[in-house]
């Protein structure tokens, strides 16, 4: 798995984290912690799609939680076939 594609599968991960009750929020928080940390400076590489460049672009300069920054979660929850439904 390249480091992009790495960091991309923790956002989708975060983003479809099932919120449950009150302790989930820290492991949330975590989680999406986790996901900067991988994508701050990580490199697309050759062997990811082009796409990825775009959506990790967005993640480092959107304001978090902006439509912007939510639809990039929605494109990478279902490219990685994860889903927010419960």
């Amino acid at each position: 798995m390249t480091p992009a594609r790495k960091a991309l599968l923790v956002y989708a991960e975060a983003w479809t984290y099932p919120i449950l009750g009150n302790e989930d929020v820290p492991v949330l928080d975590r989680l999406f912690e986790q996901a900067r940390t991988l994508a701050k400076d990580v490199v697309v590489g050759p062997d990811d799609p082009p796409a990825f460049a775009q959506w990790l672009k967005t993640l480092r300069e959107a304001q978090e939680f902006s439509e912007e920054w939510e639809d990039v979660l929605q494109d990478i929850t279902g490219y990685f076939g994860l889903s927010t439904e419960k």
